[in-house]
């Protein structure tokens, strides 16, 4: 029962998310489809993950998401109607490939039993632990490198990240020459003399 409560809930927030027309809006469902996931989780007793979905999706980028989006104040009536109907024609199309990839790979990837014996670990591993425990394990001593590679590329996204805030603008040493026709020259001009007595250097 809940979770056909989660799921009705998770696509209704998805369509409220993709048909808003309200960007402010388009976030708050992203959260609601989050929080509802989380409940997912919940039901499959992996409390952590779903605690760790409403930290991280909700409570940092999901709220990042919102304040960029009030800070740029997005205005979609701006949009042309014809601009309108080719983003829904992009956005079906994708639905319609991605659907498809969904279908080959529980078609021909998951249908294979010997897949999913090479892909599951033993249970026997994991008795008598908790949650957060079985994925610390998990990760730790079956998948050590591959943990450790993709915190390698998060820094180095953070270090490019900082080196392009921190770059100083180089600005140009060398003054431009001031064109003669653009000056202006102050001349002291004499007691009874006139304009054609003036002489230019």
């Amino acid at each position: 029962m809940f979770f056909y409560l989660f799921s009705s809930l998770i696509i209704l927030s998805a369509l409220g998310v993709v048909f808003s027309q309200n960007p402010v809006r388009s976030v708050l469902w992203l959260i609601f489809a989050f929080i509802n996931s989380s409940g997912l989780f919940i039901l499959l007793d992996a409390e952590f993950v779903a605690m760790i979905n409403i930290i991280v999706y909700v409570g940092a980028i999901a709220v990042l998401f919102l304040f960029v989006v009030m800070m740029i104040d997005v205005n979609s009536s701006k949009q042309s109607l014809l601009k309108r109907k080719y983003d829904l024609l992009i956005g079906a199309l994708m639905c319609i490939g991605m659907t498809f990839n969904i279908y080959v790979i529980i078609g021909y990837g998951f249908g294979d039993a010997d897949v999913i014996k090479r892909a599951v670990l033993p249970q026997k591993l994991f008795e008598g632990l908790t949650n957060t425990a079985m994925i610390g394990q998990v990760l730790y001593d079956h998948f050590l490198i591959p943990f450790q590679v993709m915190g390698v590329m998060l820094l180095v996204a953070i270090l490019g990240a900082v080196s392009l805030t921190l770059r100083q603008p180089q600005l140009n040493k060398k003054p431009k020459k001031a064109l003669v026709k653009d000056s202006i020259k102050l001349v002291d001009i004499q007691p009874g003399s006139s304009v054609s007595d003036i002489t230019y250097d």
